[in-house]
């Protein structure tokens, strides 16, 4: 009903399972030849235009891999990700269907590398912080060279306007009650793995001063005091709940690691 009505808590009722919150592609676009550059347009409202390119700049000013957004007459676009780089785009839903659990997907990229599990937790991390509502199997995976069809890495991060303050602002502030950040340690609890990546893994941290310097640089309003709360509470907790595996079940999820490679 959220995708519906719009109301923001909703997502965090129980008994929600998964990130996913549209039918896959449910809005408007469409893309146009710029110059000899493919860009994508999408149509939203001001919360969803907001949402998207607040978080890709958050996450470029963090070094993570985004896909940069910017408003153009009315509309919110992207150029080609893929264009230029001598790769194409595979949605994950090439082996995992529409089954965007986050375990099942992660056990499966892991399968293939440490290292695109690794790019793929960023990812997690990203979603679960800026309360991304929409993560489906058709909007992340991986790039394969076009000549040999080695995947290269994971997809950059794109397709969050269904994220943070894109459904209207979430009552609870504080993250104590959020569903992304129950859906994040569940994951962790079923995946020792997963947690033994975050453990080891180096994040950027999320201040007052960068999330500012987004906001000013988006021509959209927002409540910036709420925001700062909203996401740095979501940065605490997650960063908590990571830091709260003891190292004795760490040790056992190496061991079990090791032995799967």
């Amino acid at each position: 009903m959220l995708a519906l009505r719009g109301d923001p808590d909703g997502f965090s009722h129980k008994p929600s399972r998964t990130p996913e919150l549209t039918n896959t592609g449910s809005f408007e676009k469409c893309w146009r030849l710029i110059d000899g550059e493919w860009w994508i347009y999408k149509s939203g409202n001001q919360n969803e235009y907001f949402s998207e390119l607040f978080i890709s700049r958050l996450g470029e000013k963090l070094g993570l891999d985004m896909v940069h957004y910017e408003m153009d007459d009315g509309y919110i676009r992207a150029k080609n990700f893929v264009s230029g780089r001598g790769v194409n785009f595979e949605p994950i839903s090439s082996i995992m269907g529409d089954n965007d659990d986050f375990g099942d997907c992660f056990r499966a990229i892991a399968d293939i590398s440490s290292e695109l599990s690794m790019q793929n937790l960023q990812i997690v991390w990203m979603d679960t912080i800026c309360y991304n509502m929409d993560r489906h199997t058709e909007n992340f995976g991986f790039l394969r060279d076009v000549h040999t069809g080695e995947i290269v890495s994971m997809a950059p991060n794109y397709d969050n306007n269904i994220a943070l303050i894109s459904r209207g602002y979430p009552s609870d502030v504080s993250r104590k009650h959020d569903g992304l950040i129950r859906f994040f340690k569940e994951f962790l609890e079923n995946n020792p793995d997963a947690a033994l990546m975050f453990k080891e893994m180096f994040f950027p941290v999320i201040t007052a001063e960068i999330i500012h310097e987004c906001i000013s640089d988006i021509p959209l309003e927002c409540d910036e005091e709420y925001l700062d709360s909203f996401i740095l509470n979501g940065q605490r907790i997650v960063s908590e709940i990571i830091r709260s595996y003891d190292t004795h079940m760490l040790q056992e999820a190496e061991e079990s690691f090791d032995l799967k490679m």
